[in-house]
């Protein structure tokens, strides 16, 4: 026969189903405003006082796109409320809203990043090139211990370790975001252990 337009919900919490009457009751769908109220259960079967309240005489309840919106809007927003005021369980992953990543603190050791494309060089010595001129402008700020133009790397990447964390800082500070030869450079700091596993020659004596 033809859909009479209700239907039960049966949930583990009494407080989820007294959340869903409160929010949910006289919410507009179709035209028409929802009922919601709880089932009394006699001997064994449920009470439809309020079935014929939504009853529809097309075959139930057509929901329009907006319609839909409207009550997923609706219920998200109450659940984010409910969520909010209730301790979240120890379920051993953290939300991504609350991780809070680490910025790399200063240190000797620098990588520059977009450096270079080596597809598009077409001197087979460029990187001789590139190691003079990051060493001319790191020498501004300290003294270079170790530098290597990695030339067959993509993304054109350059390895400097400096005198000290102070000198590191500077170079971030002055190479990240500049613009050399029509590339937008980027800098950053890198641990020392990183470093040395890439260049066991570059350990400080």
């Amino acid at each position: 026969g033809a859909s009479r337009g209700f239907g039960f919900i049966q949930f583990k919490k009494a407080a989820d189903a007294k959340l869903a009457m409160t929010n949910l009751d006289g919410l507009e769908l179709g035209g028409k405003a929802m009922k919601v109220s709880q089932v009394e259960n006699k001997e064994g079967e449920a009470s439809n006082n309020n079935a014929a309240d939504l009853d529809d005489a097309e075959g139930g309840l057509a929901l329009t796109a907006q319609s839909r919106a409207n009550l997923m809007q609706r219920l998200n927003r109450n659940e984010i409320k409910t969520n909010a005021n209730q301790p979240k369980a120890n379920s051993g992953v953290i939300a991504a809203t609350n991780l809070s990543v680490p910025k790399i603190q200063s240190t000797e050791c620098v990588v520059i990043k977009n450096m270079f494309d080596p597809k598009t060089e077409t001197d087979p010595e460029f990187h001789l090139d590139i190691k003079e001129d990051v060493e001319e402008e790191v020498q501004k700020y300290g003294q270079i211990k170790h530098i290597f133009v990695d030339r067959e790397n993509p993304r054109g990447m350059v390895y400097v370790r400096v005198d000290s964390a102070a000198t590191g800082k500077k170079i971030v500070e002055q190479f990240n975001g500049r613009w050399f030869a029509s590339r937008q450079i980027a800098a950053e700091c890198c641990p020392p252990t990183t470093y040395e596993i890439k260049f066991p020659e570059s350990r400080k004596n």
